[in-house]
């Protein structure tokens, strides 16, 4: 599946979420949502890495936590109409050029 189709899924699911609760989240609500899943992320990790000593922790919460990220971070491409495989194609191709002609990173 590409990623294009995940995105027009996470939007359809987004309305399904506007059905149960019709607040419509702003651009400004969605980044802090976007910043409170990094920070679930960021836990999840702190945790497998016994950085932190709360257990129950595993490599399931972590692609929950991750899951989660994506699905914010889709939301917020949809606001400004961005094509998140495209943005992530072009970054990609700028990297790649960038690294292939430094004679260091």
């Amino acid at each position: 599946m590409h990623m294009q189709e995940l995105q027009e899924r996470n939007a359809k699911l987004v309305k399904l979420f506007q059905e149960k609760s019709p607040r419509e989240w702003g651009k400004e609500a969605i980044v802090m949502e976007l910043l409170a899943e990094s920070g679930s992320v960021a836990d999840a990790v702190m945790r497998l890495e016994k950085f932190k000593t709360i257990k129950g922790t595993t490599i399931e919460t972590l692609k929950d936590e991750i899951a989660d990220t994506l699905f914010i971070l889709f939301r917020l491409c949809d606001k400004y109409n961005i094509s998140l495989e495209e943005a992530y194609l072009q970054m990609y191709k700028k990297a790649l050029k960038k690294v292939t002609e430094a004679k260091e990173v």
